[in-house]
């Protein structure tokens, strides 16, 4: 299990120690906070050489699976609680907190009294799972750690969900899904855990205790994940790496579309300054972005008008996703190849085009259009066809 970790640990408790002087802004960061420090004694815990030393000085060999197990339920709250934050309004989150809270603190406490009335184990075990086949207080331990954990995680993929109908693409919604993904993951935990206790109670699966733990092992380690990312992410985005990444990955998906309104308009590029880097590659990102605003509207003039609810009834015809962006690219394109074929502009007025009201939109907007670029030439394709045996059967 170090191999799954050791890294996230180490990874932890730096960013446990990087987030410590935020914890006084508001309720979210501090629940932020404490996610990330329940997250990351959960994982230290997890190394064999932190449990084998723990275990020899402490009186209850098998302790730090207790602590372990009551790090990951405070942390799935406090991740649940950060979710609604970022996914809720600021009174919608805050509704029935004191309850989650004692749901929370009534199972811990659950879990602590099955755990002390269990027998003593002279001896550290590698895990509480096979110690409970057939012993009622850790089948109820088991029972309410993984309960509360259920409802947790449930409640976690409920805001992810609603985030996924509601929330528009970026930096909020992407955390929030990773969040809803490391819930899923946990529920798979919980099951798989269920599955194996009521078979191994029943006498079915004593020969599976190995591929259950390591099943179990990295479940837990795709979980921890999930809710790191997915908490991290609206931050994490603002690093100036983190930040630098994801506009080159940004500036060479625009690419196909830069370079196709470039040839129709070989005069809209600022400079050609060789490859992009990541300490210019904003600028450069900016730059693209207002190149290909350019061609558009330079190919706008020579969009036939009439052409311009063709595209819209092709697009809605074929796709469902952002139909009428699509149509109106598609349009704009049989405007770009008419200039190239040197056809005189419409010298009708133009219908806008549609954009973003800050960079940060256009972005989205000129992105969505790239990743949709093969179809948009599809509709253009069809459209000049149409085009095409109209003047014929004129």
């Amino acid at each position: 299990m170090s191999t799954y970790t050791v890294i996230p640990a180490i990874l932890l408790w730096v960013a446990v120690a990087f987030r410590l002087p935020t914890r006084r802004k508001n309720t979210s960061q501090r629940h932020l906070l404490v996610g990330l420090t329940a997250l990351a004694i959960a994982c230290t815990l997890e190394i064999p050489s932190v449990s084998a030393t723990l275990q020899e000085r402490i009186v209850s060999a098998n302790t730090p699976h207790l602590v372990k197990h009551i790090a990951v339920v405070v942390a799935a709250s406090a991740i649940w609680e950060v979710a609604r934050h970022v996914a809720l309004t600021q009174t919608e989150a805050a509704t029935h907190r004191a309850r989650r809270a004692a749901i929370t603190i009534s199972a811990i406490c659950a879990m602590i009294g099955m755990f002390l009335l269990a027998p003593e184990h002279d001896e550290p075990l590698p895990g509480l799972t096979n110690a409970a086949v057939g012993e009622p207080a850790l089948l109820a331990y088991w029972t309410a750690y993984l309960a509360v954990l259920a409802v947790v995680v449930v409640g976690i993929a409920r805001v992810a969900v609603s985030a996924l109908r509601t929330f528009p693409a970026g930096a909020l919604r992407t955390g929030v899904l990773w969040m809803g993904a490391g819930a899923l993951v946990a529920l798979a935990y919980c099951l798989n855990k269920a599955v194996y206790l009521v078979t191994a109670t029943a006498g079915l699966a004593s020969d599976h205790a190995d591929l259950m733990e390591s099943v179990q092992a990295r479940l837990l380690a795709l979980t921890v994940f999930g809710f790191v990312v997915g908490s991290l992410w609206p931050i994490a985005v603002r690093w100036p790496l983190i930040r630098h990444i994801i506009a080159y990955m940004t500036y060479r998906r625009l690419l196909p579309v830069w370079r196709a309104y470039l040839q129709g308009e070989p005069g809209l590029a600022f400079s050609v300054t060789g490859r992009a880097r990541l300490y210019d590659v904003e600028l450069r990102l900016y730059r693209r972005v207002i190149e290909i605003r350019d061609g558009m509207l330079a190919a706008r003039a020579y969009a036939d008008p009439g052409h311009c609810d063709l595209a819209l009834r092709e697009a809605r015809r074929v796709t469902t996703r952002d139909p009428d962006l699509i149509g109106e690219a598609a349009w704009l394109e049989t405007g770009r190849r008419a200039k190239l074929r040197r056809v005189q502009p419409s010298g009708v007025p133009q219908v806008g085009i549609s954009g973003g009201a800050t960079i940060t939109d256009e972005i989205r907007v000129l992105t969505r259009i790239a990743k949709s670029w093969p179809l948009i030439q599809t509709i253009a394709d069809r459209i000049d066809d149409m085009s095409d045996v109209r003047k014929t059967s004129t």
